[in-house]
């Protein structure tokens, strides 16, 4: 075996992905990590670090597969699923993360290595998904051509995985290319960012001002509990009966997309609630539906992308049980609205001179 054959195909290889435009983040962060050549993978493997390439393996693949192979493994890493795996069966887990990335590079155009996993019914969802339906199926697990490929990471890892995800997303933004940043991965990096609202004072004060307030019997404060008394917990007053409308007309690009999406991250992490009620809107409402956790939410993906009217949006909420609707906007829209007789938060990006007829209007600024 020729090693230093195999080294040129692999960098070969990772020109090849680099030059696609759809991939710039992939082959961005797939150049950061170490490439380590070793006969103990079938074709190839990943610990979130390094990238375990078969030498002898590798050289036996086609140029497009040789493509793949690379793309596969480096998603093995932006995915997280080296730290994802938690109790789970490992086979099955690594099963269901190749299904979630064979089928989005098949549909982006890639040639799969023969023998991979692809089945169209798993499409849109996520591994954990995946894993609970292959779980479920108690016929025998097809054949795996890539093997076991996830090796897990220590959670010590954590940080160096995550520096190496936000610089390829920032290679990306920088070639002007964002839209090769997977939409999971710009939920992960957004869901980062420090908040731009406290949402924990912000929804306390508006809830009471507006006379809604509906603590939860279900979250305790601990402390009160330790001493015999079962009080309701400020941090879930009512939430599951807020609806947040997000708007993504044609004004809102993917960036601040992921932001409005980081703020609503932001609201599960400060106030736990057991679901959100969610509108996502431009001329209409295009999803409406309840979140119960921040995985769902990094599912979410923008749509819309026309102009802005809020007529729809405020209509629905009319006939909804929730108890406040807070709508995330530019605030840039010319028709007139009815006022729902029901409490309205704006929350305005970037547009300091919006005032509203009805509700109560905060302002933050995206950089």
């Amino acid at each position: 075996m020729d090693i230093n054959h195999a080294k040129n195909e692999i960098s070969y290889a990772k020109i090849r992905l680099f030059n696609q435009s759809n991939m710039v983040f992939t082959s961005s962060l797939c150049s950061m990590l170490e490439t380590v050549l070793t006969d103990e993978v079938p074709y190839g493997a990943t610990n979130g670090k390094q990238l375990l390439i078969n030498p002898k393996t590798f050289v036996e693949l086609t140029d497009n597969e040789q493509v793949f192979l690379l793309a596969h493994e480096t998603l093995h890493v932006a995915y997280l699923h080296t730290l994802r795996r938690d109790d789970r069966d490992h086979q099955i887990f690594n099963m269901a993360c190749d299904y979630v990335i064979n089928l989005e590079l098949v549909n982006q155009g890639m040639t799969m290595i023969q023998g991979g996993l692809l089945d169209r019914k798993y499409r849109g969802m996520s591994s954990e998904e995946v894993y609970d339906l292959l779980s479920k199926d108690n016929k025998p697990k097809p054949s795996n051509a890539l093997g076991n490929d996830i090796i897990p990471s220590d959670e010590s890892a954590t940080d160096e995985i995550t520096a190496k995800i936000i610089q390829a997303v920032h290679q990306a933004q920088r070639s002007n290319n964002y839209g090769s940043v997977p939409d999971s991965v710009k939920r992960y990096v957004g869901s980062l960012h420090k908040p731009k609202v406290n949402w924990k004072a912000v929804l306390k004060r508006f809830m009471l001002n507006a006379g809604k307030a509906d603590y939860s019997w279900k979250k305790p404060r601990k402390k009160l509990l330790n001493q015999g008394f079962y009080l309701p917990s400020v941090n879930s007053f009512g939430l599951s009966k807020v609806t947040f409308a997000i708007d993504t007309s044609g004004s809102v690009d993917d960036k601040m997309f992921s932001q409005f999406i980081s703020e609503i991250h932001h609201v599960f992490k400060q106030l736990n609630p057991d679901s959100i009620d969610l509108m996502l809107f431009d001329t209409s409402v295009k999803l409406h539906k309840p979140i119960k956790s921040t995985n769902e939410l990094k599912k979410v993906e923008l749509v819309g992308y026309g102009g802005t009217d809020l007529r729809d949006t405020l209509e629905k909420y009319t006939k909804t049980n929730s108890k406040a609707l807070i709508v995330i906007t530019d605030g840039y829209f010319n028709t007139r609205l009815t006022n729902p007789k029901k409490p309205v938060l704006w929350v305005i990006f970037n547009n300091p001179r919006f005032t509203a007829s009805f509700g109560k209007v905060i302002h933050f600024k995206l950089e």
